[in-house]
């Protein structure tokens, strides 16, 4: 079960319901993985887009969590992600979170030269001040869960959003190859199909389908 977020701050909260082992066995079972993994049996075909996104930032909670960076610390980034799962336009959420992303915060001209609409220089500075303290491998997390959410934003779902799966089978994989702990795979179950129905991060809490 996740645990509530205070999106003001406070105590950083795990996304997997247990600790690894020493040994790492249970997180790391080659067959569990090989279910998430293999596109045919794949766990999350019949998981709305809305929940495979989720299910990435809890990944990237999780990441953040094993280097010892408070969740609290990045609510700048996790605030915006989470938006992608509680509103109902989400091209808005592409437009927004396109500049949130390293590879364009990261890029090396002048601020003003960027074109940002969003963006103030402020922000994009705290932005990069985030992005240049972590591995590299966070980087491509963010740009796998941007690209869950809007690989088929505008051409449509196509076998229950086939193009969006295989970005959630390519942050299982990361995972895995990091040693990372996965958030619990029930949570994501309860959050419907195709695009699925607007929710928040505490939803994931209860075990009320969405109607």
């Amino acid at each position: 079960m996740l645990p509530a977020w205070d999106p003001r701050g406070g105590a950083a909260p795990h996304c997997h319901s247990a600790q690894p082992s020493d040994s790492g066995e249970h997180l790391f079972d080659p067959i569990l993985y090989s279910m998430f993994t293999n596109p045919d049996q794949s766990a999350f075909r019949n998981v709305s887009v809305r929940g495979r996104v989720a299910f990435g930032i809890c990944c990237l909670e999780n990441a953040l969590t094993a280097l010892g960076i408070p969740l609290s610390d990045w609510q700048l980034v996790l605030s915006q992600l989470w938006k992608y799962t509680e509103q109902a336009r989400l091209d808005d959420w592409h437009e927004v979170t396109a500049e949130y992303l390293p590879v364009a915060v990261l890029e090396y001209i002048p601020f003003e030269k960027k074109g940002c609409e969003y963006l103030t220089p402020e922000l994009a500075a705290a932005l990069q001040s985030l992005y240049t303290k972590v591995p590299a491998f966070m980087h491509e997390l963010l740009a796998d869960i941007f690209e869950t959410g809007i690989i088929e934003l505008y051409g449509g779902l196509v076998n229950g959003g086939e193009q969006s799966l295989k970005y959630t089978l390519r942050i299982i994989n990361l995972m895995r190859n990091k040693k990372l702990p996965l958030p619990p795979y029930e949570a994501f179950q309860r959050v419907g199909s195709g695009w699925g129905h607007p929710f928040t991060r505490q939803y994931l809490l209860f075990s009320t389908p969405l109607g």
